[in-house]
């Protein structure tokens, strides 16, 4: 969290705002389960200018964030395979995304698109790097006990956890109105 607010900090990030128009943020929290254990990490949609450049984003928030790391102890800034590592993986940037691009995922032969990568990061199938929390849950319906008590944990643990973040203002410079349960119901 420290890092992340490092990130989004000062004069610099308000020049980098209005430089790409930086209107706001949608952040996904996703977890997946692999051979050193869970691996939690964010995607985030920006929303910035159609016109911005991805490539000088890149450069420009990598450069940030690996500060932002380095401030908050995250990383080494001796240790050149991590950094070189931190540099490859860290960061990554696409341009001109609609719900229907492909954006980060590549799954079972299908399409991930902005949208399902935001919203139904849990939904996703495990691949080699590792297993989402629900594909856990298939694991113990089909008898892994290991399974089962590891997706049991990971429910404990996120219990009321918020996983999917709007920036303030978001929702309404893009039109959606927030809806109660009861509302939804309502109306059908």
């Amino acid at each position: 969290a420290f890092a992340l607010q490092r990130l989004r900090a000062g004069s610099p990030w308000k020049r980098f705002k209005e430089a790409y128009g930086y209107r706001g943020l949608i952040r996904s929290l996703e977890n997946l389960l692999g051979q050193n254990g869970w691996h939690p990490h964010t995607h985030e949609l920006w929303f910035v200018r159609a016109d911005a450049d991805p490539v000088a984003m890149l450069v420009e928030v990598l450069k940030r964030w690996e500060s932002a790391c380095i401030r908050a102890g995250l990383l080494d800034p001796k240790n050149q395979a991590q950094l070189e590592a931190f540099r490859a993986y860290a960061v990554d940037v696409k341009g001109n995304c609609s719900a229907s691009d492909y954006l980060a995922k590549q799954d079972d032969s299908r399409q991930w698109g902005v949208d399902r990568e935001i919203a139904k990061a849990s939904t996703k199938t495990g691949r080699a790097k590792g297993l989402h929390p629900f594909a856990l849950l298939a694991k113990a319906a089909e008898g892994d006990r290991r399974a089962g008590r590891l997706f049991l944990a990971y429910s404990l643990a996120m219990k009321g956890k918020s996983q999917i973040y709007w920036s303030r203002g978001l929702k309404d410079a893009v039109g959606i109105n927030e809806v109660s349960d009861e509302a939804i119901a309502e109306e059908h």
